[in-house]
């Protein structure tokens, strides 16, 4: 099996106590949110970008710093599903 890009992920915990991962994407450049539970710590991992069709669009979040990144300088476009 491939191994997974890591991505750095920006952890912030919420009120409810939840924590929410903010990525920047590595397929499309965008700004994606994931779940990362409600335990003592975040729960990162592998997580899917759904800004890709078909397999290929999986990605490993790792700890990150405090600051999101910024977008590539040159975003590649995905096609997305039709809603």
């Amino acid at each position: 099996m491939a191994r997974l890009p890591e991505v750095a992920a920006y952890v912030e915990r919420v009120g409810d106590g939840a924590w929410i991962l903010s990525v920047r994407c590595p397929f499309c450049a965008a700004r994606h949110q994931h779940g990362g539970g409600d335990g003592d710590a975040p729960a990162l991992g592998a997580r899917l970008a759904h800004c890709v069709d078909g397999g290929g669009g999986s990605y490993f979040l790792i700890a990150g710093s405090v600051d999101m990144p910024r977008p590539a300088s040159r975003a590649v476009r995905v096609a997305r599903a039709p809603r």
